[in-house]
């Protein structure tokens, strides 16, 4: 006849089966992963090829993307648009009452 176990029992016994499963899903998408890296090298795959539809981005020195200019200031100055201090020249034109609308960059 077989021993009953406890909860308690079970529950740590479910437990180090857990921790083993994550360890071993670890090393194998670590393979997996290797794997990937190899044939991209192998057949020079590009980004593009593997997502199409994905575009580059540029990004700054700090790894935040560079924004296009949406504005154009009366003396030439660009704006992006985006979160953060608006230049003085957004600011002034604000200040006027004067819509931003006018200084869009139609593309």
């Amino acid at each position: 006849m077989t021993e009953k176990k406890s909860s308690k029992e079970l529950l740590a016994e479910a437990e180090s089966l857990f921790k083993q499963a994550q360890e071993v899903r670890q090393q194998e998408v670590a393979a997996i992963i290797a794997d990937i890296k190899e044939q991209i090298k192998t057949h020079e795959l590009r980004p593009e090829d593997l997502f199409p539809g994905i575009t580059k981005t540029h990004t700054k020195a700090n790894g935040r993307q560079k924004r296009e200019p949406r504005y154009r200031g009366p003396n030439g100055q660009t704006w992006g648009g985006g979160s953060g201090r608006k230049p003085d020249w957004v600011r002034e034109v604000e200040a006027k009452g004067e819509s931003l609308d006018k200084y869009l960059i139609n593309k």
